[in-house]
């Protein structure tokens, strides 16, 4: 079967950007009909164009891309789709921007190392990434309670009549039961209350 080149844009708007990228793989001599766009917005569950496309395109066919970052929003997705493509589908990458990542040059041994490599890359600037965004979040939390301020849930409002309630349950004059009625919260949330108000108490 002769070996057939096709397009593709993902995360694509309407505009001047969407048009040129399309004009510049039209220029390069993807022909029209072999020219798939996933709009933006679409989620990576579904990007219809590129579900098609994969329905398309048979082992030896080329890919060509304007960028990198068409093949996904972050270096562990581009890394996903990079390996299914080049692995699992044994198609070829053409990435214009970056003339480097073209996998059909010198394709018995070049095309292979080149894979790999790219790959690894991936996979360390992904991991870079996560590690880079544990340490500012850890950092933001610390920065945070440093300066007092409150991180999670808003603490729960203490119900209206609590305290003269919980005087009279103290003062056994009221039931646990009946004193959850009053303040209209279940058991459950009373128990909760009453451990605050006496870790409150305690600290005092």
């Amino acid at each position: 079967m002769a070996q057939k080149y096709y397009g593709y844009l993902r995360d694509v708007a309407t505009g001047l950007e969407a048009e040129e990228q399309r004009e510049q793989l039209l220029r390069w001599g993807i022909v029209e009909k072999h020219l798939y766009a996933d709009l933006v917005g679409e989620t990576e569950e579904s990007f219809p164009a590129f579900r098609r496309l994969m329905k398309t395109v048979h082992e030896g066919d080329v890919l060509v891309v304007p960028s990198l970052d068409r093949l996904g929003s972050s270096y562990e997705e581009i890394q996903r789709v990079w390996a299914y493509l080049i692995k699992e589908r044994h198609l070829d990458l053409v990435i214009l921007d970056i003339p480097i990542l073209d996998t059909r040059t010198n394709k018995a041994l070049l095309g292979s190392l080149m894979t790999d490599i790219v790959l690894q890359l991936f996979e360390y600037i992904a991991q870079r990434e996560n590690n880079l965004a544990r340490l500012r979040q850890a950092e933001g939390i610390a920065m945070a309670r440093a300066k007092g301020v409150h991180l999670g849930r808003p603490p729960r409002p203490t119900p209206e009549g609590f305290e003269d309630y919980y005087a009279l349950w103290r003062a056994k004059q009221l039931s646990f039961t009946e004193f959850a009625r009053k303040i209209d919260v279940t058991e459950t949330q009373l128990k909760w209350l009453v451990r605050k108000k006496r870790k409150e108490t305690a600290a005092r």
